[in-house]
């Protein structure tokens, strides 16, 4: 498909100077671009001077901080020949070498009857997605509750499914992007192996303005094509009640069902073993946030156990002849202060319950003498860069030993990655409404092949290692 090219006249509301301008709509994955004959923005960077009537001097020079300003985010303004309003919201750029205009590439474009504020706030928001696959939830509703109430309409029409986000409250365009695509896109790439593919956006303001058209810059390389890996789950098991629900979860923990959604298998192991398990933790704390140690105890009962433990502590650090009393304060809040904590192992295990819903003796773990022990030692080695460690504390690792140590880490970080990717998004379907009798093999989660392999590959990882079970 061609790129969009449209002729208009263009400005910096700030500087107010307009100039005739070409903006270029580029394709999925490609980046938009505003380019205009004439200096409509000032930049710091940049110095113009015309010593004739003839003659124009340009000049490039600037501190690094006059340039950061130059390149910020802006707003700008257009209009086409046939009355056209465009708005670009987040363009950065500036002057062109050897030229008197200037170029910026554009993020965010809308287009239609009226300009808006960068900071406009929309109460609808409508996508047009191509496919059949969501057909099943034509004329349904999804209450959600977020933004201070949502309400999503879904509609099949033309081989695409129309969602439609509406909220009363007025949300701007990323948080739709954020809260409402995203999540769905995390969903159908999690649950059926699909990718959405957009075929139209559109904002209005209330139900009496018009519908403006939207080109958002969503990515800097082209989108993947549609994966190859079988759905876990029927099409039909994405209803309405867990869109809403998925969603929720979704604003709760912030970027977290995206990391997990996103995360690079392709990656350094480690560096997808420490991204899990940030993820993890993050998934209980946000939205398993009342589990507490010692729950039957209230915040004033809390604070006095503590006073109580760090006086106790001074005196007998006193007792040893350390009188340092800021450094012993400042490391015994350090520790005191997470005293109605959970342990991190604790919070595995619990998500793990969730994931029971999908496998009664989750298999992917069950290689383990004690999984959660074993996430819990990997995060922490890779985390804190933990030294290895000889079961003699006063003999040092042979190189030999040390190797071996390596390759049962490496191992181990290869089974904790397969396992804990799995336990998370089962925790994840299981909060959100579905169950093992959406799974596409009639067997269950159990017979699914990618979990099969996954299993394997886990039991596979550590088949030598101390910590799997005997």
């Amino acid at each position: 498909m061609d790129q969009t090219v449209i002729q208009g006249t263009f400005w910096y509301p700030e500087s107010g100077v307009q100039s005739a301008g070409e903006l270029t709509i580029g394709n999925v994955g490609q980046k938009s671009t505003l380019s205009v004959l004439r200096h409509i923005m000032p930049e710091l960077h940049v110095k113009i001077t015309s010593p004739h009537e003839h003659e124009t001097h340009i000049a490039y020079g600037g501190t690094a901080e006059e340039i950061v300003e130059d390149f910020a985010p802006r707003t700008f303004l257009g209009q086409t020949e046939d009355g056209q309003r465009i708005t670009l919201v987040d363009a950065q750029g500036g002057s062109e070498p050897l030229s008197a205009g200037q170029q910026f590439d554009c993020k965010i474009i809308l287009i239609g009857d009226n300009h808006v504020d960068a900071h406009q706030r929309f109460t609808q928001c409508r996508y047009m997605i191509a496919g059949d696959f969501l057909q099943h939830l034509h004329e349904q509703q999804a209450l959600i509750d977020i933004l201070g109430g949502s309400v999503v309409d879904f509609e099949y029409a033309d081989n695409s499914i129309v969602i439609t986000a509406r909220c009363e409250d007025g949300a701007i365009l990323l948080e739709f992007e954020q809260y409402i695509l995203g999540p769905l896109k995390n969903l159908m790439k999690i649950v059926t192996g699909r990718r959405l593919r957009l075929r139209s956006t559109h904002v209005r303001v209330d139900d009496n303005s018009a519908w403006l058209e939207v080109h958002i810059t969503r990515t800097e390389r082209a989108e993947p094509k549609p994966s190859v890996r079988p759905g876990m789950m029927h099409d039909r098991s994405i209803t309405e009640a867990r869109v809403a629900k998925w969603i929720e979860i979704g604003y709760k923990a912030d970027s977290l069902v995206d990391a997990l959604a996103g995360a690079d298998e392709s990656g350094p192991i480690e560096t997808q073993v420490i991204t899990l398990c940030a993820v993890a933790e993050g998934l209980h704390r946000k939205l398993l946030a009342e589990r507490v140690s010692f729950p039957n105890l209230t915040k004033p009962q809390l604070r006095t156990i503590r006073k109580a433990v760090r006086e106790a502590a001074l005196q007998r650090f006193h007792e040893l002849e350390e009188f340092d009393d800021g450094k012993i304060k400042d490391r015994m809040n350090a520790g005191l202060n997470m005293l109605n904590d959970i342990s991190y192992r604790a919070r595995i295990n619990e998500l793990s319950t969730y994931a029971k819903e999908f496998d009664e003796h989750l298999i992917i773990t069950s290689a383990f003498a004690d999984w959660a022990q074993s996430v819990q030692f990997v995060r922490n080695k890779l985390v804190h860069q933990l030294p290895y460690e000889s079961d003699d504390d006063e003999t040092e690792l042979t190189a030999d030993q040390l190797r071996k140590e390596k390759e049962n880490l490496f191992n181990l970080n290869i089974a904790v990655a397969y396992s804990l990717s799995w336990v998370l998004r089962l925790t994840l379907l299981k909060l959100a409404g579905f169950k093992n009798t959406d799974i596409v093999d009639g067997d269950g989660l159990p017979g699914f092949q990618p979990y099969e392999f996954s299993c394997a590959n886990v039991k596979f990882a550590i088949k030598d290692h101390p910590n799997r079970r005997a």
